[in-house]
């Protein structure tokens, strides 16, 4: 069963090691007999060094469809909010890796 997961990716300060994900909301619980996780060993966004050094910071809000295998359907992938596109694509990049 595909999730459309809606998620908020904050990159703030003082995190030497990428930005991990809020806690997700599913926007169509109906047959999910498993809420959409990160696996094991993923590796959340990087944090843009360019943002970083520049003390930058802010919150990446997506919405996008994850595959029943976990992963993330990437045509399904739409930005709310950004406050910076190198945030924006650290976001996409993480979630196209993500299995």
């Amino acid at each position: 069963v595909q999730q459309l997961v809606q998620q908020a990716f904050q990159f703030a300060l003082g995190q030497d090691e990428g930005v991990t994900p809020a806690k997700h909301r599913i926007m169509s619980p109906t047959s999910v007999d498993r809420p959409a996780a990160m696996a094991p060993g993923a590796v959340g966004p990087a944090y843009p060094p360019t943002l970083r050094a520049a003390g930058v910071q802010g919150t990446v809000m997506t919405v996008v469809v994850i595959n029943p295998d976990g992963t993330a359907d990437m045509n399904s992938f739409k930005v709310l909010r950004s406050p910076d596109p190198l945030f924006t694509e650290a976001v996409r990049t993480a979630l196209a890796q993500m299995t």
